[in-house]
């Protein structure tokens, strides 16, 4: 940006052109065009800044969701081995050897089988959850970058058709002058 605005002064010193509606014309026009860029620069860092901030979030929110599954986990074990804790205390005060096989030792090995499905279900969904999240993340960031990319693009494109309309308005002004003389 200095550097465009160096060359601009340097431009009207070498024309000495101080007073001439040409040279601010051009002066004008590169000024506009400069901040068209800047501006668009400005607002690719925003946008992207802004999305990385909400990816981070999201992160940290999909780490959030792990831990939660973990004590969830922790807490369904912990309420299996109660429960089977439980049966054993139940068939035992009946009288029954739960280490002799047959019913008591069905029921107890249905109970555990149940409870590992119900984990592995727990499991499977605090991880679909965190994935999903951590997608969101991601695409998050790719449409930061999209929309930086885009709003750079625009200041761009702005400065090229301010530098477009300025030569056109120089060449009438020329066009005048020498049709004038």
């Amino acid at each position: 940006m200095q550097e465009i605005f160096h060359e601009i002064r340097n431009f009207r010193k070498k024309r000495e052109l101080k007073g001439d509606p040409v040279s601010l014309m051009i002066i004008g026009g590169g000024i506009s065009a400069a901040t068209s860029i800047v501006g668009g620069i400005q607002q690719k860092q925003a946008i992207e800044a802004q999305a990385k901030s909400q990816a981070e979030y999201l992160e940290q929110t999909a780490e959030e969701q792990e831990e939660a599954t973990e004590l969830e986990l922790a807490e369904h074990d912990k309420n299996i081995r109660r429960l089977l804790g439980a049966q054993r205390a139940a068939f035992a005060g009946s009288g029954i050897d739960v280490s002799a096989g047959g019913t008591p030792s069905v029921v107890q090995e249905q109970s555990a089988m149940q409870g590992e499905v119900e984990r592995q279900i727990i499991e499977y969904g605090g991880a679909l959850e965190a994935n999903k999240t951590r997608t969101q993340a991601e695409l998050t960031r790719l449409q930061g970058k999209s929309r930086g990319t885009t709003a750079l693009t625009s200041g761009i494109g702005s400065a090229l058709s301010t530098a477009g309309s300025t030569l056109a308005s120089v060449g009438r002004t020329q066009n005048l002058r020498l049709t004038s003389k």
